[in-house]
């Protein structure tokens, strides 16, 4: 009996040992406990190990001591929570400039910090605008012993990917500097899309076909094994390879530039078949940063002033050739009086009678619409409108007005009458009768 007890003794040992080893790889986290952490509304868990890890930056002031982080963290959750109805924090730790990681949604739970990414990812976010610099040495120390301490407990793969927030989604974030020194970091990579598993199944693929390719020797044999070959081919990179310039992905969500919900605002009842170019005659903006102000200040001047249920527009685009979600997709906007119903309305931020937006700014659109045919959230025969054509206005300026005349999908609507006529490309006469059908029906707001 006693030699079963010394036996026990000695196992209880040899896993508190091990259990300290382990921890010994984490830095100090501090618990949500100890932050004052508010309850999360819910719960969704994560399938473990995970095998991506993003850096971010909350893109607000820094802190540099325990009580000024730790009250950070707390504002940044009251505002994700309360503001954005987020169920929690947004990111799965935050970093401070003390040295110390905080607890924010934690391990194995999803956070809400990278669109279409928060379940296969942890979100690491940096306290701080790290734009112009790094953060402080025990900040960017504690990150890479919290990857090591992920790995160590199973919760990040021993072969995870290290990447920026902004090689994921449309954001200047981790900002330059940061983003910079983690392109250094083990575990980095360049192309988070690409998949291992890729190159594995081929050389698995090739060796199969050789070895049989021995065994039969004629030429239809052949033939059949390299058609087979061929199509598997296609099938593992259409499966596994995904493309990094997808036009889908290069949206910034509402919830990421902060916008206040939306009030009593309809959803649209059918897809619709006009995108109407508009400008918010504002400055022009030219940066991330600059422009989240000035989309912010667009939105509270529609919800104060105009006494709009949200931002006007679906979609603005700014200089910096990122696109803006407003109302979205599937929401009715407030930007063109009778043709809400039917069109979705995109602004340019800036004044474009005199001048054009940026190169990127009007790829950006050509993006869109792209990817609101692609979606099924835009008629795949959409007429291009100008603002001015649909009401009495000089929007989008004559500069911009003048450029999408010259592109495919432009329609000229003449509004004394229902007549109509599409540009002289062939593929697009078929406009005309798809305007007319989207008209009938959906007539019950829309006056010529």
């Amino acid at each position: 009996m006693m030699a079963i007890h010394a036996v026990y003794l000695v196992l209880t040992l040899i896993f508190f040992l091990f259990i300290e080893d382990i921890y010994s790889e984490c830095p100090n986290i501090i618990t949500r406990r100890q932050w004052g952490a508010k309850p999360n509304k819910e719960v969704e868990y994560m399938l473990i190990p995970v095998k991506y890890a993003i850096i971010e930056h909350t893109v607000t002031p820094e802190c540099n001591t325990f009580s000024a982080c730790n009250s950070r963290v707390g504002n940044i959750q009251s505002y994700q929570m309360d503001e954005l109805n987020y169920h929690d924090i947004g990111y799965n730790f935050l970093i401070g400039g003390d040295g110390n990681v905080y607890e924010g949604t934690g391990w194995h739970k999803v956070g809400a910090h990278t669109y279409k990414w928060n379940s296969k990812a942890i979100g690491i976010a940096f306290i701080g605008d790290f734009s112009d610099k790094l953060p402080p040495q025990a900040a960017l120390d504690a990150a890479k012993k919290l990857l090591e301490c992920g790995v160590e407990l199973s919760e990040l793969d021993s072969r995870y990917k290290l990447v920026g927030h902004r090689q994921i989604i449309s954001t200047a974030s981790p900002g330059a500097r940061l983003y910079q020194e983690i392109t250094s970091w083990s575990h980095f990579v360049e192309n988070p899309y690409t998949n291992l598993a890729v190159f594995a199944s081929l050389i698995f693929l090739t060796t199969y076909i050789e070895t049989v390719h021995l065994k039969m020797e004629s030429h239809n044999s052949t033939f059949l094994l390299r058609f087979i070959f061929f199509v598997t081919l296609v099938d593992i990179i259409s499966a596994n390879v995904h493309v990094v310039e997808d036009e889908c992905s290069q949206i910034v969500a509402k919830r990421q530039w902060h916008s206040k919900p939306s009030q009593g605002v309809d959803e649209m009842t059918s897809i619709p078949c006009f995108a109407i170019i508009s400008h918010t005659v504002s400055q022009e903006c030219h940066s991330i940063t600059d422009c989240l102000d000035k989309i912010q200040n667009i939105q509270q001047y529609h919800i104060q002033e105009r006494h709009f249920g949200d931002i006007a527009y679906n979609f603005l685009i700014g200089n910096d050739g990122n696109i803006y979600e407003g109302r979205g997709w599937d929401k009715v906007g407030s930007h063109s009086k009778n043709w809400n119903t039917k069109a979705l309305g995109i602004a340019f931020i800036g004044n474009f009678s005199e001048k054009l937006p940026s190169k990127e700014a009007l790829n950006a659109l050509k993006i869109l619409l792209k990817c609101g045919v692609k979606l099924g959230k835009l008629d795949e025969d959409y007429a291009l409108l100008g603002h001015r054509q649909v009401m009495a206005t000089l929007s989008p300026g004559q500069k911009l007005f003048d450029e999408i005349k010259q592109w495919p999908h432009f329609t000229e609507i003449l509004t004394n009458n229902i007549s109509m006529k599409s540009k002289s490309n062939p593929i697009f006469h078929i406009n005309i009768v798809s305007i007319i059908s989207c008209i009938l029906l959906n007539c019950n707001d829309f006056i010529l």
